[in-house]
């Protein structure tokens, strides 16, 4: 499992919220989603209304359809580099979703 939400309070920060929930909590404005099990992917999709794609999607996306809105939310995704630090480098699609 890999979904947190977090709040722009400095403390808050809920790593394990309920799925079965009707909502996401009020104080949550970021939501991470880091190889999710599918019971966390349906939650955010059923509670945000919003499309969200897998990891394979973001991967496959060509560089020239990287930016996109649908239904009034900004998609984004790109190829991150990660580990350079420890000679290690290795690269992985990121995908952000901005809405209300």
């Amino acid at each position: 499992m890999a979904l947190t939400l977090h709040s722009c309070h400095p403390h808050w920060e809920e790593s394990q919220p309920d799925l079965a929930g009707a909502a996401i909590p009020p104080e949550a404005v970021w939501i991470d989603l880091v190889d999710p099990s599918p019971d966390e992917m349906a939650f955010i999709q059923r509670t945000t209304g919003l499309e969200v794609p897998t990891r394979a999607e973001i991967g496959e996306i060509e560089a020239s359809s990287r930016l996109g809105t649908e239904n009034g939310a900004f998609y984004f995704n790109t190829p991150v580099l990660y580990g350079a630090a420890a000679g290690e480098p290795k690269v992985t699609p990121v995908g952000l979703v901005l809405s209300k």
